[in-house]
């Protein structure tokens, strides 16, 4: 008898385990879903502000999300998410601040599927760092970001940067060519931002090789870039210009300086007035 109702008392007591337990799981589920669902609403009010270039807004919104994100349920949107602060960082100067933020998301991405995440990751380093004149690691990174399987857009935008890690290195033949193989590109010709930018950087390439075809290529950009109403490609095409001229035409070089600073001061571009400061003072 004894022993009946101790089988009789343990079959309860599963019973509540096992009941106990489903709810629990419901409970998760639900706290998981609201959370998610928190998540995607912060995100899409941060992407809004961010489209506005309210970058402040953008930033609330993001590290609200961020912090209510469960990195190892939801690793896409966490690692997009500190992609776009660190992004909005960057664009403010703060690269210490960008940087650390991008390390947060390295230990995650060996769990993401989609490698545009993997490679916005990547990419955000390399321009930190390339920002910040470590070009060692800038390419380190660009390359890593290469290697993955993307769009052919991706991987041609990633040949680009590394050709301005090169340009920047003084390596400008090695930076030449790959400039030169992207010209005829479908995806870069329908961009006409990068496009006028590659044409700007060939010519750069060339001047500083001490060859005559820059100016054509500095020529052809800049047409483009007036066509378009790019006023800041306008803006660094000057400044080249003015460079390319500060020898062998030194009232070409002023003139040109002059335009890239009163443009660069319109667009609050603070580096390119330096730049072309610099150059009127000479």
């Amino acid at each position: 008898m004894k022993q009946k109702y101790k089988i009789i008392s343990l079959y309860i007591i599963l019973i509540f385990i096992i009941l106990f337990s489903c709810q629990k799981q419901e409970s998760s589920k639900a706290v998981t879903n609201n959370t998610k669902e928190k998540t995607e609403k912060l995100i899409a009010l941060g992407d809004r502000f961010y489209d506005n270039q309210n970058f402040d807004s953008a930033f609330f919104y993001y590290n609200k999300a961020k912090f209510i994100c469960n990195p190892k349920t939801e690793t896409e949107s966490f690692v997009s998410t500190l992609n776009s602060m660190a992004e909005i960082q960057r664009s403010q100067g703060d690269y210490t601040g960008s940087e650390s933020t991008l390390t947060e998301a390295l230990p995650y991405l060996k769990h993401i599927k989609n490698p545009k995440y993997i490679w916005n990751t990547y990419i955000e380093l390399g321009t930190n760092y390339l920002l910040t004149y470590d070009y060692n690691n800038a390419l380190s990174y660009y390359k890593k970001a290469l290697s993955l399987n993307t769009s052919e857009g991706r991987k041609l935008s990633t040949q680009n940067n590394i050709a301005l890690v090169l340009l920047k290195q003084g390596k400008y033949n090695e930076a030449l060519k790959i400039f030169i193989s992207l010209t005829d590109k479908k995806e870069i010709l329908e961009n006409r931002e990068n496009f006028i930018k590659i044409l700007d950087n060939i010519g750069f390439c060339y001047f500083k090789i001490g060859d005559d075809r820059a100016l054509s290529y500095f020529t052809r950009a800049l047409k483009t870039a007036d066509e378009t109403k790019d006023y800041l490609s306008s803006t660094k095409i000057h400044l080249h210009l003015a460079e390319f001229y500060e020898t062998k035409n030194p009232s070409l070089s002023k003139k040109y300086a002059q335009l890239s600073y009163k443009n660069s001061a319109l667009k609050n571009y603070s580096e390119g007035r330096m730049s072309a400061l610099k150059l009127l003072i000479n």
